[in-house]
């Protein structure tokens, strides 16, 4: 017997992204794919070929559509492909070293007239004033900052006022 396995694989990256990285992840995904002998990918009938497409871009992710077919007979045998399949993503992603969007958390205790709320919203604004100041972002009311650059800015200030910064898990 012969499973499918076809999923939509969403992949959350911090924007912008640069489209030549798309396409190489695609091909070393494809290939993987092709050249392991986990898939029936002789490519000699339908059930033998894989598709590795971008699906759409969200905004904050691109949705990637795999498709390819295991030579599991059980289907235990099929999950553990499937999972190696999907570790194998991360690693190309990875080893292409691509920030992966994340959220994260501040952890400040505060006292009196420093709350841990007025302590936080200060030195986030002052930040981004340094850097609408700067030229480095615009001014206005705007989502949280994609540029890696910008993000280790703000994560260095708040550091620099004893913030913890911890990414959720």
């Amino acid at each position: 017997m012969i499973y499918i396995i076809y999923f939509i694989l969403t992949i959350n990256f911090l924007f912008p992204f640069d489209h030549s990285f798309n396409q190489k992840s695609i091909e070393n995904l494809k290939n993987y794919i092709d050249n392991n002998d986990l898939f029936a990918n002789d490519g000699s009938s339908y059930f033998s070929s894989s598709f590795v497409r971008i699906d759409s871009f969200a905004d904050s992710s691109i949705d990637m559509l795999v498709q390819c077919f295991t030579k599991a007979a059980e289907w235990d045998e099929f999950l553990k492909v499937k999972e190696k399949l999907a570790i194998q993503v991360k690693e190309i992603i990875e080893n292409e070293k691509v920030i992966w969007s994340g959220c994260y958390e501040l952890d400040e205790i505060g006292s009196g007239e420093n709350s841990a709320m007025a302590k936080l919203v200060s030195i986030t604004l002052s930040a981004g004033i340094d850097l609408i100041l700067d030229y480095k972002l615009k001014a206005g009311v705007q989502a949280a900052p994609s540029d890696k650059n910008i993000i280790e800015y703000f994560f260095k200030i708040l550091k620099k006022h004893n913030i913890s910064i911890h990414k959720r898990q």
